[in-house]
C-alpha cells in the first residue's frame, strides 16, 4: 500500500480504481471472507512458474511494476461480476439482520409470517433463480473464485438461518410436542428440496470439491426418515462450503 500511494497521488492510479479496491476489501470484510481470500490467493501468487495459472497469480513476480501488481489485484474480482456479487451482498445483509424474523417462529400467531419470509429467502437461492441475466447456477459456474466464495458463504449463512428458525419453533412452549413434530416435518420439506437442488445442480465435483462422504447422498435423499435427512443436510454443508480457486 505504501508503494501504491505515490501512484495515486501522481494520477497513475485513478480514483475510480482506488474506489474499486476499497469496495473489494469492504465486500470481503462484510462477508467475513478477507482471511480466506488472503490465504487462498496470496499463497498461490508465488506459483509463477506454472503457465496454467491465471495471469493474476504472478502477483509477486519481480518483473512486475507496482502498478501492474495493483491491476492484477483488482482482476481477482472482475467488474462484470458486480451485479452477481451485489445480489449476494444484499441477501447477506438481510440474513444478518433477521433476528426479528426468526423470532416469528416462536408463536402460532406469527409463525405463518415467518414462514412466508423464510420461503421467500429459499426462492432467492434456488439454482434456477435468475441473478442478473442468467441463472444462479450458470453465474456460479462461470464466476471468478472470489464471487464463488461470496455466494457460497451466503448460502452457508442461509443454512444457519433456516436452522435457527427451526430451533426457535422447537424451543417455544406455545405448541404441544405433537404439534411441533408436524411443524418440524413441514419446515424440513422445503429444506430438503433446497438440499436436493444444491446437491444435484450446484455441488458439482468439477466445480466444488466434494467431501468424500458425498457418495452417501443417493442413499439418504430418497428416504423419508427425518433423522437421515438431517444427516444429509450436514453432508451437504460439508459439500458446499469448500471451493476451489
Amino acid at each position: 500500500l505504501k508503494e501504491i500511494e505515490p501512484l495515486v497521488q501522481s494520477g497513475k492510479i485513478s480514483q475510480a480504481k482506488v474506489q474499486q479496491f476499497k469496495q473489494m476489501i469492504e465486500m470481503l470484510e462484510t462477508t467475513e471472507m478477507l482471511p480466506t481470500w488472503l490465504t487462498l490467493f496470496f499463497s498461490k501468487f508465488t506459483q509463477i512458474q506454472n503457465p496454467e495459472m491465471p495471469a493474476w497469480y504472478t502477483f509477486f513476480s519481480p518483473s512486475l511494476t507496482t502498478l501492474e501488481k495493483f491491476e492484477k489485484l483488482l482482476e481477482t474480482i472482475p467488474v462484470i461480476e458486480a451485479p452477481f456479487i451485489n445480489y449476494f451482498l444484499d441477501l447477506n445483509k438481510e440474513l444478518k439482520e433477521c433476528q426479528g424474523k426468526i423470532d416469528l417462529f416462536n408463536h402460532p400467531k406469527s409463525f405463518e409470517n415467518g414462514w412466508l419470509w423464510l420461503q421467500n429467502q429459499v426462492s432467492k437461492l434456488l439454482s434456477r433463480t435468475t441473478v442478473g441475466t442468467d441463472s444462479l447456477v450458470n453465474q456460479l459456474k462461470k464466476s471468478s473464485p472470489i464471487s464463488k466464495m461470496v455466494a457460497l458463504k451466503v448460502m452457508q449463512e442461509f443454512v444457519n438461518t433456516y436452522d435457527l428458525s427451526i430451533k426457535a419453533m422447537k424451543a417455544s412452549s406455545a405448541w404441544s410436542s405433537k404439534e411441533q413434530v408436524k411443524l418440524f416435518k413441514r419446515m424440513l420439506d422445503p429444506y430438503l428440496k433446497l438440499l436436493v437442488d444444491w446437491t444435484t445442480n450446484i455441488a458439482d465435483p468439477g466445480l466444488i470439491p466434494m467431501h468424500r462422504a458425498g457418495h452417501y447422498l443417493p442413499i439418504y435423499l430418497p428416504c423419508n426418515n427425518y433423522s437421515q435427512i438431517c444427516r444429509t443436510l450436514i453432508l451437504t454443508i460439508c459439500n458446499v462450503h469448500l471451493i476451489s480457486a
